[in-house]
């Protein structure tokens, strides 16, 4: 993709800004965390419904290690687990390498506009995951304004190796959302909520705890950057102990 990336670096974006092309704000606070707290490669991290592909595309640029791949995989459907160049050797064969793929359903027009092709896988449906050669092999999981909690359980029951699930929505979408996550894993304090807690008010912040020192530019008062607009809000949950 050739589409301009916004500048996280500015000055206008050391608060969290809106773009038309992401449903979630957007911040280089919010960028490091995803980075700080997804498994790196060469673990499997896939964001599910990414759509234009702005936050990933952002990640990827922000942080290069994670688009490294040695082959491309492009589309799901019920009769071909995955599908590849002539070109590619046996090897290649023996299943996907890539580190980061966005997920979405295919179309007839095409809704990525930012992340690398490369990087981008399609399913056939709203309903679809990728093939188990993929599954199996997932660490990570990245859901952005999500429409159903049901996907969600689906994949946190077949990714098997799933270690990390970031989640990123509207407040108001908490309590729906929520339940699988708690059934699957532990929240991790140090990002979203207040002092660490889920409240019972439902008064969720968008802000990330952080030492004063590492805070930066991007930080906000008292050591704690703000990842997204009020309203909005980040959980991260860790795979619970056997």
């Amino acid at each position: 993709m050739n589409t301009p990336l916004p500048d996280l670096t500015s000055a206008e974006a050391q608060q969290p800004l809106r773009h038309s092309a992401s449903c979630a704000s957007l911040s280089l606070a919010l960028i490091e965390t995803l980075n700080n707290v997804l498994p790196q490669p060469p673990s499997l991290l896939l964001s599910v419904g990414s759509g234009p592909g702005l936050i990933e595309a952002l990640l990827l640029h922000h942080f290069p290690l994670r688009a490294a791949q040695t082959h491309v995989i492009t589309e799901y459907d019920d009769d071909t687990p995955y599908q590849e160049s002539d070109s590619e050797s046996d090897e290649a064969r023996k299943g996907p390498t890539g580190s980061f793929y966005g997920i979405e359903v295919k179309n007839t027009k095409d809704v990525n506009r930012y992340l690398p092709q490369q990087n981008v896988l399609t399913v056939p449906g709203t309903w679809a995951l990728p093939g188990e050669e993929i599954t199996y092999r997932v660490e990570g999981l990245l859901f952005i304004y999500p429409r159903q909690a049901g996907l969600i359980r689906t994949y946190l029951e077949k990714c098997t190796a799933l270690r990390v699930v970031v989640w990123i929505g509207p407040r108001c979408d908490v309590d729906e959302f929520i339940a699988p996550l708690e059934s699957w894993g532990l929240r991790d304090s140090s990002v979203g909520g207040i002092d660490g807690e889920v409240p019972e008010n439902g008064d969720w912040t968008g802000y990330e705890s952080r030492p004063p020192t590492e805070a930066g530019s991007s930080g906000g008062s008292g050591g704690r950057a703000k990842l997204v607009e009020d309203g909005e809000v980040v959980l991260v949950y860790r795979r619970k102990p056997e």
